[in-house]
């Protein structure tokens, strides 16, 4: 399983994903890919999405779930109608929070699982000294208002 090797399961947003109902009907009875031809009846609400959040989260715990990406890829029809676009996610932080969900959850959902996983698999990176030698590797992810400078002289700011 997933969570058992560390890593994060990503929640994604797209309306087929969230509802089996919904998977059924667009799926099933208009093959596969959805007919486009038929009219767009929206099934489901971010409820549903906190469903899923709920049940990844009880099958792999709060450290190993995360908002999945790839919202880029979806349809304008795919979205819940309650949350048309990733501008309207404070209406899921509004649901997981009137379910119970503490600050601390909300950040691991948000970011914190995806920045763990992404700083224990991205390979490391050489640090040298001001005279060229290696003297520690870095990872690739830098920690959340840490500063560090790439080759060429430029600055990066991870920022949260």
């Amino acid at each position: 399983m997933i969570a058992d090797k560390g890593g994060a399961i990503g929640v994604h947003f797209a309306e087929p994903f969230l509802n089996t109902e919904v998977w059924r009907h667009k799926h099933t009875q208009h093959g596969l890919p959805p007919d486009a031809e038929t009219p767009r009846v929206p099934m489901t609400h971010v409820s549903d999405l906190a469903n899923v959040i709920d049940y990844l989260i009880k099958v792999a715990g709060q450290d190993h779930v995360g908002l999945g990406g790839g919202v880029n890829g979806i349809d304008a029809d795919q979205w819940p109608p309650d949350m048309r676009n990733v501008g309207e996610l404070p209406h899921l932080t509004a649901e997981l929070l009137r379910r119970g969900y503490s600050r601390e959850t909300l950040h691991k959902l948000y970011y914190e699982n995806w920045w763990r996983v992404y700083a224990e698999t991205l390979p490391q990176a050489p640090v040298a000294d001001a005279h060229g030698h290696r003297t520690r590797w870095a990872s690739a992810v830098l920690p959340l208002g840490t500063q560090a400078t790439r080759p060429g002289g430029h600055a990066i700011l991870a920022h949260g």
